[in-house]
C-alpha cells in the first residue's frame, strides 16, 4: 500500500523528513521550505517583519517592472515569462516569510492572517455564488469595482471608528497590515496567472 506524503500546511506546519519534502511541488513545497527556514536557519530566526516588508516590496516592484515589459518585448516573450516566473516566485516566497515572522514574533494564531485576506476579499465580493450576498450582482468589471470600492468603504468607517474610542495597539495594526498585504498578494498572484496564460495563448 502506497504511504500517503502529509501535506503542509500554514494551518497546521510541521516539519516533513527530506524523502517527504523531496516529493513535494510547488505549493506544497515551498510552504514546507518556509516552515524549515523557521525552525533550523540561524538566519532566519534573526530576521524581522519590517525587514520582510521591506523585501516584499522591493519584489512587489521588481515584479512590476517584469508585467510591463511582457507587453515591451515581443522578441524575447519566452524569456520575460521565464523572469516573470522568477519574481512572482520571489514575491511568493516573501510573502509566506513575512506571515511567519510576524506570527512568531507577535504571537499571531496559525492561519489568522489567511483568515483575514479570505474574509476580506469575500465581503468586497459579494456578487459572487461561492460566497456572496445572494442579491448582489456585477456584470462587468465596471460593477465589480464599484462593489468593491463600497464594501472598502464599510471596512474603513468600521475601522475608523474603534479607532476612535481605544487607541490601537502595534500588535492590531500589525494585524491589518499583514490582512492588507495578502489580500493584495491574492490579487498579485491572479493577475501574474492570468499574463502568464495569456502569453502562453499568444505563443500557440
Amino acid at each position: 500500500m502506497q504511504s500517503v506524503v502529509p501535506r503542509p500546511s500554514p494551518m497546521a506546519p510541521f516539519l516533513l523528513s527530506r524523502f517527504q519534502h523531496k516529493t513535494l511541488e510547488g505549493y506544497d513545497r515551498l510552504q514546507n521550505v518556509v516552515q524549515c527556514l523557521s525552525e533550523s536557519c540561524p538566519w532566519t530566526k534573526e530576521l524581522t517583519a519590517d525587514t520582510m516588508l521591506s523585501w516584499l516590496t522591493d519584489e512587489c516592484n521588481e515584479m512590476k517592472q517584469e508585467l510591463e515589459s511582457l507587453d515591451c518585448e515581443l522578441s524575447s516573450q519566452n524569456d520575460s515569462r521565464d523572469k516573470l516566473i522568477s519574481e512572482l516566485g520571489d514575491v511568493l516566497f516573501d510573502a509566506l516569510m513575512l506571515e511567519m515572522v510576524c506570527r512568531r514574533d507577535y504571537g499571531l494564531d496559525v492561519g489568522e492572517a489567511w483568515q483575514a485576506a479570505c474574509a476580506k476579499v469575500e465581503r468586497r465580493t459579494p456578487y459572487m455564488n461561492e460566497w456572496g450576498d445572494g442579491k448582489s450582482n456585477a456584470n462587468s468589471s465596471e460593477e465589480a469595482t464599484q462593489l468593491w470600492k463600497t464594501a472598502k468603504a464599510e471596512e474603513k468607517g468600521t475601522s475608523q471608528n474603534l479607532f476612535s474610542v481605544n487607541k490601537p495597539s502595534m500588535l492590531t495594526i500589525t494585524i491589518w497590515k499583514i490582512a492588507n498585504c495578502h489580500a493584495t498578494f491574492a490579487i498579485v498572484g491572479f493577475l501574474a496567472g492570468a499574463m502568464i496564460f495569456r502569453q502562453d495563448k499568444k505563443s500557440k
